[in-house]
């Protein structure tokens, strides 16, 4: 069973190369563009593993403590 992997990264082409290099080795992935899609997400399903920008812009500071 494949694992699933959460994206969290506010650059669309960076986001987007991202989900496809976490899918062409195998994993599942869902990639969102903002901390409000995040949390929607994370409230929504299950994740093995997170993948978040370390510059993400206002509110990306939370994020890792509601993981």
């Amino acid at each position: 069973m494949a694992r699933t992997i959460l994206i969290v990264e506010d650059e669309k082409q960076f986001r987007e190369a991202l989900e496809r290099r976490v899918r062409d080795a195998g994993f599942h992935a869902e990639a969102v563009g903002s901390f409000n899609d995040a949390i929607d997400k994370l409230s929504s399903g299950e994740y093995d593993k997170y993948l978040v920008d370390g510059n993400f812009p206002r509110n990306g500071s939370g994020f890792a403590e509601m993981l």
